[in-house]
């Protein structure tokens, strides 16, 4: 008989590949959303990280009330270098243009498609590296392992040196982001980040003053050229990234989150 509320971080109905008993993909989401869908539905209420969830909330038969509630960033961790060539130095990238994702690298992320981006960039200068930090299968990653100026660093418990190491920010391109928790760390870090524009981040991301948002987001060639643009300009990587960081240490502050996170538990307690 106690109130319960939710925090929705993910569509689990789109991770169809790791039910791997049950089939692959798309010929699993009908049977996880309805699995999916009848408990959120039995919830009293659900919170969420971004407004784009909600839309797809409702495309999927959830009527449960729902109230956005972003994450926070400690800004003060996840802060810019103060010396970006030390930064680098110490993981011995010495004065390469870093461009870097971290996160789980496994296929629903698409660092494939990633890899491919920076082949693409790499052949034009050989003074570029990609930072992938994260752990995946050892089997897809091995993929990449071989692939000039491409770095993995496996998985770190502490992952700020290595986004204060980095000049851009990179996304894979997902097919859905309900937060990019790691984007927006990276941005709080004061880097211009180039993430696809499905989902979340077009909420935070200021398209073409603090990043680029890529729409489609499985446009690989324009992925190319904006990556290309901040490689060229490291005065807009500089003025990006502080727009950036000024933005998320508004919108994703810790106190905002605990306090509309209350807020839902009193409503709930209320109505009891």
């Amino acid at each position: 008989q106690k109130p319960i509320v939710f925090y929705l971080h993910a569509l689990d109905w789109l991770r169809g590949h790791r039910y791997i008993l049950l089939g692959k993909g798309q010929l699993v989401e009908p049977l996880l959303r309805r699995y999916f869908s009848y408990w959120y539905n039995r919830a009293d209420h659900i919170c969420l990280p971004s407004e784009s969830l909600r839309e797809r909330l409702s495309q999927g038969g959830i009527k449960t009330p729902a109230t956005c509630v972003p994450a926070g960033i400690d800004g003060d961790r996840f802060s810019p270098a103060e010396n970006k060539t030390l930064a680098k130095q110490s993981l011995g990238l010495k004065d390469f243009c870093v461009i870097g994702c971290i996160g789980r690298l496994w296929r629903e992320k698409k660092i494939g498609s990633l890899v491919c981006i920076f082949n693409k960039l790499y052949r034009k200068n050989g003074a570029l590296r990609l930072l992938l930090v994260g752990d995946g299968p050892e089997r897809y990653l091995r993929s990449f392992a071989h692939i000039p100026g491409v770095i993995l660093a496996g998985f770190q418990d502490n992952v700020v040196p290595y986004l204060q190491a980095m000049d851009i920010y990179c996304q894979p391109l997902a097919s859905f982001e309900t937060s990019s928790l790691a984007t927006m760390e990276a941005m709080s870090c004061g880097l211009p980040v180039v993430v696809g524009a499905h989902g979340c981040p077009k909420e935070y991301i200021e398209d073409g003053l603090s990043g680029f948002l890529i729409d489609p987001s499985g446009d690989e060639a324009l992925f190319v050229t904006q990556l290309q643009e901040l490689i060229d300009n490291p005065e807009k990587r500089t003025v990006m990234g502080q727009r950036g960081r000024r933005r998320v240490l508004q919108v994703f502050d810790w106190d905002r989150t605990a306090t509309l996170l209350g807020n839902v538990f009193e409503r709930c307690l209320e109505k009891t």
